[in-house]
């Protein structure tokens, strides 16, 4: 969504191809990691956690102005997505061992209403994107 060939600042200060220059800091330790996976994994979890807050400072702290990182902070308003899906693009989700690299997730419709409830006071409308939009 970011990842302009320019600099931006649609969410946030983003040089040009943020996810190029992401990638151009953190690969070079997962060459490391596969070239010396025998003795020196204590050295390179360090490195991985070195490239980790490499990559996350290109988004969070792109002009070195921020001090630590809030990842608890929404200053662009990315929780309106967990309203849009109480409210219109119900999209029920689970997964398995056998079919996903994710944990086991069983989609309870119940529970997801619970928490729609509790955290906007709306229940979802499941259908309500087929109903406006046509579809099925």
């Amino acid at each position: 969504m970011v990842d302009y060939p320019y600099p931006a600042e649609f969410m946030m200060p983003l040089p040009g191809r943020p996810i190029r220059e992401e990638i151009d800091l953190t690969s070079g330790c997962f060459w490391e990691i596969v070239w010396f996976a025998g003795g020196l994994m204590r050295v390179l979890q360090g490195l991985v956690f070195l490239s980790a807050y490499e990559g996350a400072n290109v988004y969070y702290n792109y002009t070195g102005e921020a001090k630590c990182f809030d990842l608890d902070d929404d200053p662009h308003g990315l929780g309106g997505w967990d309203w849009q899906a109480c409210t219109e693009m119900v999209m029920p989700m689970s997964s398995s061992q056998e079919s996903s690299m994710f944990p086991p997730h069983e989609y309870n419709y119940s529970s997801f209403e619970e928490e729609c409830i509790k955290d906007f006071g709306v229940k979802p409308r499941p259908k309500w994107i087929t109903t406006e939009f046509g579809g099925h």
